[in-house]
């Protein structure tokens, strides 16, 4: 609850990061499994050098990140980098430590995944629901209604009343006896 029992305002979700842009264009759940397994490892054991190394011809590696598009660029946008001597290998380069704020990424990236793949599934079972070509027709209706509504243009003249033929059809209180001026 905000201040005085006001709502939090809602604002506009911020720009994705380069390393964000690069997370969300993976759309395979096990390539990024594989990448927080790898980046986590660098990330809790700094010191030791078989977690600043990634083979790419790994079987693993090439089948779950390499493979998959947009793998490969996530993992430069961390940090790692080819390495010069051989560039079968990824390196994380002197200075470029990974932290848990990558680690966290690629999980908010992985739910964030989930939440498309769960949103895709009810999408497609709503469609495969019967009388959904009756909401669709009828919603397909309302919209050439709004759109013709909307053609016409605003309003600009105030409605005026009609002269009934044979004057007004209007009964009062006085016409039934209700109104005699006496109570009782």
């Amino acid at each position: 609850m905000g201040y005085a029992g006001y709502a939090p305002a809602k604002l506009p979700p911020s720009k994705a990061t380069g390393l964000q842009a690069a997370l969300w264009s993976i759309d395979n759940m096990e390539c990024l499994e594989v990448m927080s397994k790898l980046v986590r490892n660098a990330a809790v054991s700094p010191s030791e050098d078989k977690f600043k190394r990634i083979k790419l011809s790994n079987i693993k590696v090439k089948t779950t990140i390499v493979d998959t598009t947009g793998g490969v660029p996530a993992l430069l946008a961390m940090g790692w980098a080819y390495d010069e001597a051989d560039r079968d290998y990824l390196v994380l380069p002197k200075g470029v430590q990974m932290s848990m704020k990558e680690v966290r990424a690629i999980e908010e990236s992985k739910d964030r995944l989930k939440k498309q793949v769960s949103y895709q599934s009810r999408m497609s079972k709503a469609s495969a629901l019967p009388g959904n070509s009756d909401k669709t027709a009828i919603r397909t209706q309302m919209e050439a209604d709004r759109l013709e509504r909307a053609s016409r243009g605003p309003v600009t003249q105030s409605s005026t009343a009609q002269a009934l033929p044979g004057g007004a059809n209007v009964t009062t209180a006085g016409d039934l006896g209700l109104n005699s001026g006496s109570c009782c």
